[in-house]
């Protein structure tokens, strides 16, 4: 294993360019700075899935009807995630 990830990591080294900025002594904190994704701020769906997982777990314990109302909640929330905004084809308009 530890031969696994020292190939991994000097892979992974030479493919990034170097070493990186966390790992030199002179370099400043906007050397690591890079691209925040963006992140929704007032969705529903995280609790719908937490509830989604919440039921179907109670329903492998407790019984079978309850499994599958806790897989369509959790189902319904993974959609609404992955379909909350519009396609890259679309124009969703200015976001906040």
């Amino acid at each position: 294993m530890a031969a696994l990830v020292a190939f991994f990591l000097r892979v992974r080294h030479r493919r990034g360019g170097g070493p990186r900025a966390e790992d030199r002594s002179d370099a400043e904190v906007i050397d690591a700075a890079g691209p925040v994704g963006f992140f929704s701020p007032h969705s529903p769906w995280p609790i719908v899935v937490a509830l989604g997982t919440a039921v179907l777990a109670l329903g492998v314990v407790y019984g079978l009807w309850l499994a599958l109302l806790g897989f369509g909640v959790l189902g319904c929330g993974v959609l609404g995630m992955v379909f909350q905004y519009p396609g890259p084809d679309r124009d969703p308009g200015p976001r906040p």
